[in-house]
């Protein structure tokens, strides 16, 4: 029998299965798991004070970071849903999430026009990525972890140098 847990952070349900699965359902009532038969909801990660748009895992399955319409990261335990910290620094909502693959780096997309680059151990800022004219809808972080591609409300796509923040490439589809 499969392994479920099952967690609710704000609108967006994420269910993880055994083998390092993950299905996330919005809303939590369309759930895509039809074929498991002992689900039950472990619990409500409770901390945003508005809306949650993104959530990523960690490699290790140990840590769960959400952003949200308050302009903050959270970082969960995801054993305990103990609230390890709160990321601070975004002017905007926060729309995009992603754990690098060593599970030492969070990057986070806003509204605000930025990218910011965390360190998940002790919660510092380490660098900003500045070049949207719109705000950054999306983030990702390669498998290598040494790049982060973004999408944003400037209708381009860029590429950037995790390490370095440099500006790589730019995808324009106007």
């Amino acid at each position: 029998m499969k392994s479920i847990t099952k967690l609710t952070i704000g609108l967006i349900t994420i269910t993880l299965i055994s083998g390092g699965k993950c299905m996330l359902a919005n809303p939590p009532q369309q759930d895509p798991i039809n074929y498991a038969t002992n689900i039950s909801e472990v619990r409500t990660l409770t901390g945003h004070s508005k809306r949650v748009w993104s959530v990523a895992i960690s490699p290790d399955g140990q840590t769960i970071c959400s952003g949200g319409d308050d302009n903050n990261i959270k970082v969960w335990d995801l054993a305990t849903g103990r609230l390890k910290a709160t990321l601070t620094g975004h002017r905007e909502w926060v729309g995009s999430v992603a754990i690098s693959p060593d599970g030492r780096t969070v990057v986070s997309g806003s509204l605000d026009n930025t990218i910011k680059v965390w360190d998940l151990a002790t919660g510092h800022l380490k660098t900003t990525f500045i070049g949207y004219s719109g705000g950054v809808y999306s983030v990702a972080i390669s498998p290598d972890g040494q790049t982060v591609v973004s999408s944003g409300g400037d209708q381009t796509l860029k590429v950037w140098d995790l390490a370095t923040g440099h500006l790589k490439t730019t995808f324009n589809s106007k």
